[in-house]
């Protein structure tokens, strides 16, 4: 006889307060963790030019190396604006048609750059595009072997 036991209580739900403190004491002991393990630091080269030799000894004992400054902090906001922008025009879905978060693609904004389409190049000044069929490559029906005259009648 199969006798079920009763049902262990589960998780209780937790605030948002709740799991933001727990995901920061989370977060800061990894942290903590990563600044101990000795693999992470600015770029360091010797005098020849080459990788610093501890910094070759990290990355092969741990498999990685974080190298901090590397990129400046400002470089590093442009390239999240950036990023942001791609997002905020990427479609919603495969059958998406307009793009309702944000403006029109990218290609139908930006100067000199026209929406592609087919047998048009989007490099403005560069010569149209052919089709996969125009540029399929015609091979001879019979080639001959290297070597060997062509015998064959056509």
């Amino acid at each position: 006889m199969n006798v079920l036991a009763p049902a262990a209580a589960g998780p209780q739900p937790l605030t948002r307060t709740e799991h933001a403190a727990g995901m920061a004491a989370y977060r800061a002991a990894g942290e903590a963790l990563a600044a101990e393990i000795g693999n992470r630091g600015p770029l360091r080269l010797t005098p020849g030019g080459d990788l610093h030799p501890d910094i070759q000894a990290a990355y092969w004992r741990h498999g990685y190396y974080i190298f901090e400054g590397v990129i400046d902090p400002a470089e590093v906001a442009a390239l999240r604006a950036d990023a942001q922008v791609m997002l905020d025009r990427a479609p919603t879905g495969p059958d998406s048609a307009w793009i309702p978060r944000a403006a029109p693609p990218m290609a139908s904004t930006t100067p000199g750059c026209p929406t592609a389409s087919p047998g048009r190049s989007p490099i403005p000044g560069a010569a149209p595009r052919r089709s996969a069929a125009a540029t399929r490559r015609r091979w001879p029906s019979r080639s001959p072997m290297p070597g060997r005259p062509n015998t064959s009648s056509s």
